[in-house]
């Protein structure tokens, strides 16, 4: 499943602990940040050759890795969606 996190024109209130996530302009999932097992920046391999000093805002998308085996692709900055795991809770 392919996610866009982008923040919604309204500020809306959700649940603590779960986060949502935008499939264009409209909400698809919400995320329970529990079911996180990991959260993992993907280069581009040619990124990866040029450079051995990679930042995590260079990522391409993020491979999340949820509990029940479930991998999602989050085309949101590393720092941004950690920062609203972080929000959640």
């Amino acid at each position: 499943m392919v996610l866009v996190a982008a923040s919604p024109t309204q500020k809306l209130t959700y649940p603590r602990r779960w986060i949502p996530m935008w499939e264009g302009k409209r909400e698809s999932i919400m995320i329970h940040t529990d079911n996180i097992v990991t959260v993992k920046p993907m280069f581009n391999p040619s990124l990866l050759l040029k450079s051995n000093k990679i930042k995590n805002s260079q990522a391409g998308f993020l491979e999340v890795t949820l509990a029940c085996g479930e991998k999602l692709e989050i085309y949101e900055p590393f720092e941004e969606f950690m920062e609203r795991i972080r929000r959640s809770q």
